[in-house]
């Protein structure tokens, strides 16, 4: 891993990016958008994007390499949406590689009817990377032409160009780039001119044909001795690369802007190679990507797009190609639970059903596109009708569609996978250091027998998502420092098959979705209506689509629902057994995942009890982090970090260190910096993590001028938002006349500075007895379970102030002996809450009569004077 941080784009900021990337007509580098699959990221390429990449100049060219698996993409009128690309049969690598080229060869002559390139271009890209004169003497003597001995390579290209024009199709060449459409407008020298540069495209495929063919006896050698060779690699990368820098070379501004985006790129890295005359789809992969990088990074390249659902190009790809910069990250692309409710509902779901969805399914768009089309289903309309029959029924028998339809087949896949991995381990192609993983008794068996294999891969398979299960299903691999979970082979599997994903930032191994969570840790083991289910989605001559086939199972099952047999079998929670014995007496692989199984109903109840922010979304629950950093002799920076979007700040670094390391030990990237006041040591880390990270320094506007690096300035009552966190901004001078306070109440949770300490306020520096006490009038108003987060560790010595001049106090007596006894143990006291401040704390206490005998304070005096009092004997008090 590098400690380079993953860049996290914010949803907002998204489109803006892709944008900006692609309407330029040259870059140094490519970008990669990779998110899980179904959070619509091909959605937003072509039905948001795509249209307007193709208007005017620009001209976009689209390659979804899913197109080449014919029963599992939607052009095709059948859809596994779910499934991952990797646990169905892979398509030929020649296909994809006849989509890509085809695709190349369009632009490329749209690049010609326009004129932006020619004859001349071809041959000088043509031999800067290829040796041409025997290749162009073959060609030469193909046609029957004679060339002396002693001619030079361009002399050579242009009679193999002219030769060629004489044995192609003219009308053909005249209506690829356009000449039948001109018609008369051209004189003779133009459309020799544009013909010309046609014949020589057809040329230059032609030359790279050939000496693809003289290299095919070594790269069949190469593949059976399992070697590599980057020319030998080249070679069969030569054609679409040739064209890629074609096209770069012909971008114009304003004129011809070429781009491309590839869809599902991870498809062409596990592609069937049929032929032994070409490279491994692998091979053929990492060169593609390494020549476009290059490209880029040499000359500069078109706007390249790679889109992919596979986290291998979250958490290794970057260091496999050695350039973390082209990578944006948008692992949690797609809506967060807030936007979903807002496109929702009411016009798709009805404001009780979205409670349900929402606690169950989350909020993926691919979930809530094929519950919604179930909702528009006749039986569903009619199921409903009858009041035996709730949205709990139909979500729940989506749960079993989604364990029928996409875990069980994963699983299977992963199964073989650790079989494969098992053979591998007895034929030594994997190495010792590989074999440190777990306990000894999980290392693959070094017997042939292919049922103890088969065993072992169901016990391993088993114990894994066990103890997934048991971490609730999210392990933060960097966090937790578990990098060694990718050396489990189960781990790995499951990420193939694409059940689990691997993100960088923030460093999680989770599940896909939501759904699929609740899937691996509640799996549904109601046999007969699971194999009925199966039965309907595997029929090879089920007319329709899946969604359909789902819905004709819905009415088999309808009885299920209304006669409550459905309550009734799956309200019982079944006893887990032992994970040995439950495989070795098991066949089937859907009861690989029983662990427990219990209904929608008992789910959402029982999902409160165990850390339900990280179990499923409920509105209610906030997605805001806090991380408390200890900074200087007693400062406190707090980071905050958003789950839903990666989006991280911090507040108040008095220092950069801290944060810094803070930040690598997460892999995490700096958003914003948040200011309550200008003071150095809450500000003294603003320009060093500015620089370090580009992050955004935000603060009053009244302390414009003297808060270090500020960008955004906030005034009294404005609403900012932090990742879709609403931040209220609240005046509370005292301590400084620029101090704010910053209130985030969907968390409940405020950030006070130095205005209001635990036990204690802020010296008045700059501000009145009155200006603090309206201040802190304002931060005791919020509701009483509001976290309160201070500036300093300063709760012991005011404690001991406290005490002194109110003794009595039982709550403060409690609440100071618990302080001691954190500091006691040198953990911090902070956060606090606005009730226990209500109760103990003296500044807010100043009418208190105690508190007032204890100083000598006047009962005719006001509370602000007595405010000003307490603040003098604070300030003069010696524990």
């Amino acid at each position: 891993m590098v400690n380079k941080p993953w860049k996290i784009i914010p949803r907002p900021l998204l489109e803006t990016v892709l944008n900006n990337h692609v309407q330029r007509h040259r870059v140094p580098q490519p970008l990669i958008l990779h998110g899980p699959r179904g959070v619509g990221k091909t959605t937003l390429i072509l039905n948001r994007l795509l249209g307007d990449w193709n208007k005017g100049p620009h001209i976009a060219g689209y390659v979804d390499f899913a197109q080449s698996i014919p029963e599992h993409h939607p052009d095709h009128q059948q859809s596994y949406p779910w499934t991952s690309w990797t646990s169905v049969d892979p398509p030929l690598l020649s296909n994809c590689k006849t989509h890509l080229e085809n695709c190349l060869e369009s632009m490329t002559h749209k690049a010609i009817k326009l004129g932006t390139l020619s004859s001349q271009q071809i041959f000088t890209t043509m031999n800067k990377w290829h040796g041409l004169n025997t290749s162009l003497r073959r060609v030469l003597q193909g046609c029957k032409v004679a060339v002396p001995e002693k001619a030079s390579v361009s002399f050579l290209w242009e009679r193999a160009v002219c030769a060629l024009s004489v044995r192609q199709n003219a009308d053909e060449i005249d209506a690829l780039v356009g000449l039948d459409e001109k018609g008369g407008s051209l004189s003779v020298e133009e459309a020799s001119y544009y013909r010309e540069t046609a014949f020589a495209l057809r040329l230059a495929k032609e030359v790279i044909k050939m000496q693809q063919g003289w290299r095919a006896n070594a790269i069949a050698h190469m593949n059976r001795t399992n070697g590599f060779s980057k020319t030998l690699a080249n070679s069969c990368t030569d054609w679409p690369l040739l064209l890629l820098e074609l096209l770069s070379q012909a971008a114009e501004i304003g004129f011809f802007q070429p781009k491309l985006v590839l869809n599902n790129i991870e498809i062409l890295k596990s592609a069937i190679q049929t032929d032994d005359s070409t490279v491994s789809a692998s091979m053929y992969h990492d060169n593609l990507v390494w020549r476009i990088i290059a490209l880029g990074a040499n000359e500069r390249c078109l706007p390249v797009l790679f889109v992919t659902s596979d986290s291998y190009y979250s958490y290794q790809a970057f260091v496999d190609f050695g350039f973390p910069d082209i990578f944006i990250s948008r692992e949690t692309f797609g809506w967060t639970p807030q936007e979903a409710k807002l496109h929702m509902v009411p016009d798709y779901f009805s404001a009780s059903e979205w409670t349900i969805i929402a606690d169950v399914l989350g909020a993926n768009s691919r979930h809530l596109f094929e519950l919604y089309a179930l909702k528009q289903s006749n039986h569903y309309q009619s199921l409903m009708g009858n009041k035996a029959g709730t949205i709990e029924d139909i979500v729940d028998a989506y749960l079993a569609y989604l364990q029928v339809a996409v875990v069980n087949p994963a699983m299977e896949k992963a199964l073989l996978r650790l079989q494969r991995y098992a053979a591998d381990v007895r034929k030594g192609s994997i190495p010792d250091e590989k074999l440190r993983f777990g306990a000894a008794w999980r290392h693959p068996p070094r017997s042939e027998d292919p049922t103890l294999c088969s065993e072992w891969a169901k016990i391993q398979l088993m114990d894994f998502v066990q103890a997934l299960v048991n971490t609730e299903l999210a392990v933060n691999y960097l966090g937790d420092y578990s990098l060694e979970i990718f050396e489990d082979p189960s781990a790995m599997a499951l990420v193939e098959v694409g059940i689990l994903y691997t993100q960088r930032d923030p460093s999680f191994f989770r599940p896909i979705s939501q759904g699929i969570k609740r899937c691996l840790a509640h799996p549904r083991t109601n046999e007969d209506e699971l194999l009925e289910l199966n039965q309907i989605l595997v029929a090879e001559n089920y007319p329709g689509s899946l969604l359909q086939a789902f819905d004709a199972w819905l009415q088999n099952i309808g009885s299920f629902f209304h006669t409550g047999k459905h309550a009734r079998t799956c309200s019982k929670l079944t006893s887990q057994p032992c994970v040995r014995q439950l495989h070795l007496r098991k066949g089937l692989v859907c009861r690989v995942m029983k662990l427990v199984s219990s209904p929608l109903r008992t789910l959402r109840g029982a999902s409160k009890s165990i850390r339900v922010s990280n179990f499923c979304s409920v509105s209610n629950i906030s997605s805001l982090q806090i991380e408390l950093v200890p900074c200087l002799k007693d400062n406190y920076a707090y980071i905050l970090h958003d789950e839903d979007t990666g989006t991280v700040g911090v507040v108040d670094p008095s220092e950069a260190e801290p944060v810094i390391d803070s930040l690598q030990r997460s892999g995490r990237n700096l958003t914003y910096i948040l200011n309550t006041h200008h003071h150095y040591d809450h500000t003294g880390g603003n320009l060093e993590l500015k620089d370090r990270y580009g992050a955004k320094v935000i603060g009053s506007a009244v302390d414009r001028d003297r808060i270090p690096g500020i960008d955004i300035a906030l005034k009294d009552g404005d609403k900012w938002m932090f990742a879709g966190h609403e931040v209220h901004v609240m005046d509370t001078p005292g301590h400084t006349k620029g101090h704010i306070s910053l209130y985030f109440p969907g968390s409940r949770a405020i950030f006070t500075g130095d205005t209001l300490f635990s036990l204690s306020c802020g010296k008045l520096f700059e501000g009145t007895p009155k200006q603090m006490l309206a201040s802190l009038q304002r931060i005791i108003s919020l509701p009483d379970d509001t976290s309160i987060y201070c500036g300093h560790e300063y709760t012991l010595s005011n404690s001991k102030f406290a005490l002194s001049i109110e003794p009595n106090n039982e709550v403060l007596q409690s609440y100071a002996a618990h302080v001691a006894q954190l500091c006691q143990k040198k953990l911090p006291t902070i956060p606090t809450t606005v009730k226990m401040e209500k109760a103990c704390n003296p500044f807010l206490r100043s009418s208190n009569t105690d508190i007032r005998r204890s100083l000598g304070i006047s009962e005719t005096a006001d509370d602000a004077e007595a405010l000003g009092v307490i603040r003098e004997a604070k300030d003069n008090f010696k524990a």
